[in-house]
Formats: structure tokens, C-alpha cells, sequence
């Protein structure tokens, strides 16, 4: 470059910084906003820091679990977690393990059911208001998935269950039974193995027990003012020796696998009865015996129940308070084992036995 052309660069630099100047000045003396003034919205702090505070509500397994390894233990469903319960070396007696399900983190301030897929994943039902029902999806290690819904049909939702290809929903205000697929998803009515309606009144409990030997499902379904019926091929037939019941549980035999049902049994009193396995959809399985009764320490209000290779553990959720919400224990011919108040706050919805941390 040779001094003409330095010279001539010179005064080009020169004249823009006065006319950058002159503007800025004029601007100043009007108050007038420059049109490259930033147009973003100032930074509400407050707002902010509410969200990192939000962010910091957020748990992992490894804050809830510290000590988590993979096992068969007792999970108690609460409108706002899933509590963890391990039994001990004999296993009637139980301690709380850690909190392996906060469903509240991800907004599921009132969980009204909790069911198992094949896969061993958590779907967890929560009514929310006027939108409707969504399903909270968690991971076999407690891990938040993600959400499904709201969904409109799914309003007031009571219950969840796993049953063929999928899950099953109640609502309790009409009665009425949905299907959800495998992944959660709103999949339309469903109606009960030979049933001709969708909709059943004054459910507490269901049990898929399989298919029969010629393929056919077999459910079976309790409720509060009736006896347990077996919805199957060809009968569906009633069951005897209890004229309503409370929860369910299978317990695995040689010969296959035999009910433990908590509700009334012998006229007005209530306790656990046992059934023989299920055998075909012709008849029901034979009333075996009465193995708890509500004088029996340790059954309370028998809201739910879950079995073990030696017993099986009625869910007490303190009835109207006179009681410790507890997990009691009781063997195989239903003598009472252990008392188990879980002494956590507030009150349980329902339990299930099964494997947790598979991914560890």
C-alpha cells in the first residue's frame, strides 16, 4: 500500500468515528432509544432462581438408593411415592429400604394406583382435574421415564392393572374399564374376558391369572358388595365362601397357582381366605380355608396383600387412624409372624412384591 492510498484510509476513519460520535451525541440530547438497543426482555431474577430451585427438587436413584443393589423387595404405593421395604434373612420382618419412586418430582401430586409391566417397568396412574388421567412411566431402577396423557377418558382414574397385552384402568365414578398398550397409550375400552360390557361397578382388585390351555385369557375381579367372579371360557363363574372381597394374591404350588383373597369370609367377618389353583373357566377353584381372621393380630383393615415363598405379608393402612399404617406378616397356615409399622408418613394405597434395580 503506498501513501497515497494510507492517506486516503486515513480520512475515511477519520469521517465515520465524528459522524458515529455526532450521532451517539444527538441521541443523547433527545433521549431517544437507538434502534440497535438490544430487544430482549430483561432477566426476572426472582423467576430464575424459583427454577434452579425446582431443578434442585429433582432426585436421582443413586440421592434415594444410595445403597441399591438388584432384589426381590416390598413396594408400598403413597399418593406421592413408592416406598421400598426389604425383609430380613427369615423375611417376616421388614425395614424401609429407601424411597424408590418420588412420582411428586415430576408433578404426580396424587397417585391413585401403581402396575407392573411384563419388562418389569412402573406405570403409575394419577387423575389430574378437569384434563383428565396421565400415566407416569418409571424404569425398573426407579428411573422417571417419561409421562403420558393427560387423556380425557381417563378422568377420575382409580386403578391400574397388568393384564393381556397391556394395562387395565377403572374409573371408579362410572364404572368404567380402558385399555392402555404396553407403552402406556390410551388404547380404548376394554372388556373383560367373556363380558359383554366394558363397564363394572364397585371394583377393589384384579388378577390376570394367563391363558388356558387353549389360549383363552382368565381374569379374575373382585369387588366390594359381590363375590370374586372369574371372567373366562366358557362360565366365568362365581366364586364361594366370600360375598365381597378386598385384594388378591397368588400364591405359586406344585400344581399351580392358589388365591389368597382378603375380604368377608364366613357371613360378616372378615379375613383371608385361600381358593385352590384355577383350573379351567367351567367352575371356580373350591374354598380351601379361612386362614386369617379380622381378631387375628396383624389384619386390621386387610387392604392389601402380597405372598412370599414362606407367607404373606396384609397391607393395615390404620383404618380410621386408631392404627399404625403397617405391613404384617403371617405364614403359610396363617398364624401371625411379625408386626411391621412402616412409620413413614401418610397413608399406603397398595403394595407389590417384585423385582427392583435389575439394571445394577
Amino acid at each position: 500500500m503506498n501513501n497515497d492510498d494510507n492517506q486516503q484510509l486515513k480520512t475515511r476513519l477519520t469521517v465515520f468515528v465524528t459522524f458515529t460520535l455526532s450521532v451517539c451525541f444527538l441521541l443523547s440530547l433527545t433521549g431517544c432509544d437507538s434502534e440497535t438497543e438490544s430487544t430482549s426482555a430483561p432477566i426476572d431474577m426472582a423467576v430464575a432462581d424459583m427454577e434452579v430451585i425446582e431443578d434442585m427438587r429433582v432426585t436421582t436413584i443413586d440421592d434415594r438408593c444410595p445403597d441399591a443393589r438388584a432384589g426381590v423387595q416390598i413396594l408400598v404405593l403413597y399418593p406421592d411415592r413408592v416406598e421400598a421395604f426389604a425383609q430380613d434373612d427369615v423375611g417376616f420382618r421388614v425395614s424401609k429400604s429407601c424411597t424408590f419412586i418420588a412420582q411428586t418430582e415430576q408433578g404426580a401430586e396424587g397417585a391413585t394406583g401403581m402396575a407392573i409391566s411384563p419388562e418389569g417397568r412402573f406405570f403409575i396412574v394419577v387423575p389430574e382435574g378437569e384434563e383428565g388421567g396421565s400415566i407416569y412411566i418409571y424404569s425398573n431402577n426407579g428411573e422417571f421415564e417419561r409421562k403420558v396423557g393427560p387423556n380425557i377418558n381417563l378422568k377420575d382414574a382409580s386403578r391400574i392393572w397388568a393384564v393381556d397385552n397391556g394395562f387395565a384402568v377403572w374409573i371408579s365414578r362410572n364404572g368404567n374399564l380402558y385399555h392402555l398398550n404396553n407403552d402406556g397409550e390410551f388404547d380404548g375400552s376394554y372388556t373383560p374376558p367373556q363380558q359383554g360390557s366394558s363397564r363394572l361397578r364397585n371394583i377393589t382388585d384384579m388378577e390376570y391369572i394367563g391363558e388356558d390351555n387353549d389360549g383363552n385369557h382368565r381374569l379374575l375381579v373382585l369387588f366390594s358388595d359381590q363375590a370374586p367372579q372369574l371372567f373366562a371360557f366358557p362360565n366365568s363363574p362365581i366364586f364361594d365362601g366370600m360375598s365381597a372381597a378386598t385384594a388378591v394374591a397368588t400364591i405359586e404350588t406344585p400344581v399351580g397357582k392358589k388365591l389368597l383373597v382378603s375380604g368377608v369370609v364366613e357371613g360378616t367377618t372378615r379375613g383371608v381366605g385361600q381358593y385352590r389353583h384355577v383350573t379351567s373357566g367351567r367352575m371356580a377353584p373350591n374354598y380351601e380355608s379361612t386362614l386369617v381372621y379380622e381378631t387375628d393380630n396383624g389384619y386390621g383393615d386387610g387392604k392389601d396383600i402380597v405372598s412370599f415363598e414362606d407367607g404373606f405379608f396384609v397391607l393395615d393402612t390404620g383404618g380410621d387412624g386408631a392404627r399404625s399404617p403397617s405391613l404384617n406378616s403371617f405364614n403359610t397356615s396363617g398364624i401371625p409372624q411379625e408386626p411391621n409399622p412402616l412409620n413413614v408418613e401418610g397413608t399406603p394405597i397398595e403394595l407389590v412384591r417384585t423385582l427392583i434395580f435389575g439394571g445394577f
